[in-house]
């Protein structure tokens, strides 16, 4: 019993975490979204990382430019593109 609420507690980076479960919600819901808007779209995303896009499938999608932007330490800015 323990070892499944452990797992369901898990990082939401697990597969089978309850965080997890409720990514793969939201990311159906923007699909959704962005399935009924003109291409090219452009998204950017603040804070985010490049894993999370990737794992998301949208890697390689050339009708969707994702543009990561983080800052870290000393106010650095570190920009990624996928798409």
């Amino acid at each position: 019993m323990f070892k499944k609420l452990y797992h369901l507690l898990d990082a939401s980076t697990s597969p089978n975490s309850l965080g997890n479960k409720f990514r793969q919600k939201r990311m159906l819901f923007f699909r959704e979204v962005i399935e009924q808007l003109p291409k090219p779209i452009n998204v950017l995303d603040i804070g985010g990382n490049e894993e999370f896009w990737i794992n998301a499938g949208f890697q390689n999608n050339n009708a969707i430019q994702i543009t990561i932007l983080n800052l870290t330490g000393w106010g650095r800015i570190i920009k990624h593109e996928i798409g």
